[in-house]
């Protein structure tokens, strides 16, 4: 014990003695550990640790697939019938449920409306999932009928938000769209799903009819115990083959459809786990070059050791006291390293969950965890032992391959007179370790820059977006609902700064489910339950493709005189001409909105006005060139009385929100705000994981090349001060500056561009392996990485350089007066 503590001494005398160095040692590993710590965070709460649920990997989101012209299948929801027979298999399911979205706009006196995500949820929902409620209790199967259904579940953030976490709440009623529900419970801390979901009303909803099915709902289960997703599936299968009338869907909608499974960890994951697998290794590349920076400076400070390590040798202490002292002065670096890694962590941690890409869901989930739980303490215990004992452990074994008692006479520098060959792989691991964490960032910044710039077919720059539902109990006709719209639009075209607006069932980036079966004269879909054609749809107004700036092909866009009463009319993308009018006769033409075109029925046709560029919609999985086609909003109801206001501005389209609530307000004053943002911000909101990433791996890229730059710098100098006799005896002989700089800089770039090869090595396996996946290329595009090795390089050159400067403005006398 004696021995330790007499080493502690010692080390945290050496410590401070070298501040300097020790600084940079600490704020090196501090940097790299707390980035990998960070992202070890996030895998441990995400992948490591349980989900809220009970039983996670037995629960399963179900819906349908349907074929579609052309050999592509869609998923889509299904209707009550379907949600009943799965539910009656008990074999197959230890309970099924089923829920749909539903918005409410809460009204208290005195207070302005707040808009309330809700969804309806069938009996059996949360015992599916496993959640007991944190106060109150859950809905009863007889509160799930028709008539019985007046009751509501609230989230705990929106109950300590709404309600200040008042526990009389509880049976207590609140006015939803104007009618009276009854809390009845409060859900646990951090549950929230679906995502974003603050409040569950019972779904209550009756059987369909042959002639009335309605594909609304999405299913979610417990599988029973060993049974496979892929045997239900295959079952499903087995059904439409064998006994097509024994299953619910019969087609009216489309052809038959088959079930599909997600279980529910990928479904709240989505495409996250590679993009963290991916981070994570980008961290421990970071932490690479953090250690290969702190070992190499560690190898320069001792070989300004070897006197006092020869002295202590020479009075009697043996090779593994000197190992014991270097490895615990490495401990004591690393753990502060550590500490200042787990501010950065906790930093880290609560910035990606308040601003990283993560749904409701994972968000709420993810804060509600402590940080200690799981492999965490594993890890960062595992993680500290490893890297202080390499740092302790390089730097003694180096100093051993060298006879310590050569510095009792003067012959040490002749050992450190250039980059040894240790030390300079360190450089080329490091520098090469950052070239391959820049050429990936520098990928996804391009990648990202691309995206953000694609052609989408409409301008959205300038356009604010309200969105807002109009309750059916005070809007029960089209014609409310399309006065309701007019009076909204002409207050919001009196705010000053607004050049025009319009409104549509919903803006074009939303995610917003909208797809129609359509039939022509010419290429009807065949009977007897074949694939049909499929098209994204939107109800549009007359001012919003024009506000829009959408590229008109031919024909016209839609006009006050398209209106109720007239003939309906639809304007359509170039790709749904392609699809359905290949003789390029879509002009004109009339279409379907079902799965068959019928001449007896003129209700459901409509007339080709126009002919637009493709719109790119804002729907998961959907390409710009899918057909779709927009709809004259006063001539339907398609849309219900959901809607989204579009408004052009003359300058920051931020600034209009305010007197655009007030507009609405004033037509009626008890209809809340769902969504207030500009058409900007919901474009940054459908690439926040690509943004993520790609402000992950620039920090990353960036941190290593300050990192490389540093390292090589202070390593350089070190160098240049050990030489400092021998630089002074070459100028005094004679040495010019060119010389001067050519020797220090032959050593330090020479490992530098071998580190550059290294990297492009490891960049080209990396994309080779993980490129499709992590970067959406499959191989390097060389002008980035020709501008990689052009920063590298120049971080490289001046690192050397400013050291070799110095060495060209030594006196030689004082050089010569050093020893």
């Amino acid at each position: 014990m004696t021995h330790w503590t007499l080493d502690l001494k010692t080390g945290l005398r050496s410590i401070r003695k070298r501040w300097g160095t020790s600084l940079f040692i600490i704020f090196t590993l501090g940097l790299g550990l707390g980035a990998t710590a960070t992202l070890f965070q996030l895998i441990n709460g995400l992948l490591f640790q349980p989900l809220m649920f009970q039983h996670p990997d037995r629960i399963v989101l179900v819906s349908e697939w349907e074929a579609r012209a052309g050999g592509s299948v869609e998923d889509r929801p299904f209707s009550h019938d379907t949600f009943l027979f799965w539910k009656a298999q008990h074999e197959l399911f230890e309970s099924f449920a089923a829920f749909s979205s539903r918005s409410f706009s809460m009204e208290a006196e005195g207070a302005d409306p707040v808009y309330l995500r809700c969804y309806e949820v069938s009996d059996g929902f949360f015992q599916s999932i496993g959640i007991s409620p944190f106060r109150g209790r859950l809905f009863t199967a007889e509160e799930d009928t028709p008539g019985n259904s007046q009751v509501v579940l609230l989230s705990y953030a929106f109950w300590q938000r709404a309600f200040g976490g008042d526990p009389d709440l509880l049976n207590q009623e609140i006015l939803l769209d104007g009618s009276p529900y009854q809390v009845i419970g409060i859900t646990p801390k951090g549950f929230r799903y679906p995502s974003l979901a603050e409040a569950w009303t019972p779904l209550a909803a009756a059987p369909t009819t042959d002639d009335d099915i309605n594909l609304y709902l999405t299913g979610i289960g417990l599988l029973a115990e060993n049974v496979e997703r892929q045997v239900i599936m295959d079952r499903s299968g087995q059904l439409l083959e064998q006994d097509p009338e024994a299953y619910p869907t019969k087609g009216s909608f489309g052809p038959p459809a088959y079930l599909t499974m997600e279980p529910l960890v990928d479904e709240l994951l989505g495409n996250l786990k590679p993009l963290l697998w991916g981070l994570l290794g980008g961290a421990g590349f970071l932490l690479l070059v953090a250690f290969a920076n702190a070992a190499n400076i560690l190898l320069a400070r001792n070989q300004q050791r070897m006197h006092e390590l020869g002295i202590r040798t020479s009075l009697g202490a043996r090779p593994f006291d000197i190992v014991r002292q270097l490895s615990l002065e490495g401990f004591i670096l690393t753990v502060i390293g550590l500490v200042l890694g787990l501010v950065i962590m906790i930093w880290g941690s609560n910035w990606i969950i308040e601003h990283g890409p993560l749904s409701g869901t994972l968000t709420a989930q993810l804060a509600a965890r402590s940080m200690a739980g799981g492999w965490m303490p594993i890890f960062l215990g595992g993680l500290t032992v490893l890297v202080s004992t390499l740092l302790g452990v390089i730097p003694a074994f180096r100093l051993f391959t060298q006879d310590v008692q050569l510095s009792l006479k003067g012959e040490s520098r002749t050992h450190s007179a250039r980059v040894g060959k240790l030390s300079g792989s360190l450089v080329a691991l490091a520098v090469g370790l950052s070239c391959v964490l820049l050429i990936a960032s520098s990928h996804m910044f391009f990648r990202l820059n691309t995206l953000i710039n694609e052609n989408r077919g409409f301008d959205y720059r300038n356009v604010a977006t309200v969105s807002l539902t109009v309750p059916e109990q005070r809007y029960p006709d089209k014609s409310n609902v399309v006065d309701f719209q007019t009076r909204v639009l002409e207050e919001i075209r009196r705010i000053p700064g607004v050049s025009e607006a319009g409104v549509m069932s919903a803006n074009p980036l939303e995610n917003y489910y909208s797809f129609s079966p359509v039939a022509t004269p010419a290429g009807p879909p065949p009977a007897g339950g074949e694939p049909y054609h499929i098209a994204h749809w939107r109800l549009a107004d007359d001012s919003s493709l024009q506000l829009l700036d959408v590229a008109l092909r031919e024909g016209r866009l839609f006009a006050p005189q398209d209106g109720e009463g007239e003939v309906r009319v639809a304007v359509i993308t170039e790709s749904f001409a392609r699809a359905h009018f290949p003789d390029g006769n879509a002009l004109g033409s009339s279409f379907a909105w079902s799965t068959r075109f019928d001449p007896e029925s003129p209700d459901e046709h409509f007339q080709v006005i126009g002919i637009v560029a493709d719109i790119d919609f804002g729907l998961p999985g959907s390409r710009a060139d899918t057909p779709s086609v927009f709809y004259s909003m006063p001539q339907n109801t398609y849309g219900g009385a959901r809607m989204s206001f579009l408004i052009k501005t003359k300058n920051d389209p931020e600034a209009v929100f305010n007197s655009v609530r007030q507009a609405v307000w004033t037509v009626d004053d008890r209809i809340p705000m769902q969504r207030e943002q500009t058409m900007l911000a919901i474009l940054n909101q459908r690439l926040e994981q690509e943004r993520f990433v790609t402000f992950i791996s620039l920090l990353y890229g960036v941190g290593a090349l300050v990192l490389a730059g540093i390292g090589l710098y202070a390593v350089i100098a070190f160098q240049v001060t050990k030489r400092t006799r021998e630089i002074g005896i070459r100028i005094a002989l004679g040495a010019t500056f060119k010389r001067i700089v050519r020797l220090v800089l032959r050593d330090g770039l020479g490992w530098s561009v071998l580190g550059l090869l290294l990297g492009l090595g490891l960049s080209i396996a990396v994309f080779k392996g993980f490129g499709a996946s992590l970067f959406g290329l499959a191989t390097l595009d060389w002008k980035l990485v020709g501008f990689t090795f052009l920063v590298l390089g120049l971080t490289a050159g001046l690192a050397c350089l400013l050291p070799a400067l110095r060495a060209t403005r030594l006196d030689p006398l004082a050089a010569l007066r050093e020893e």
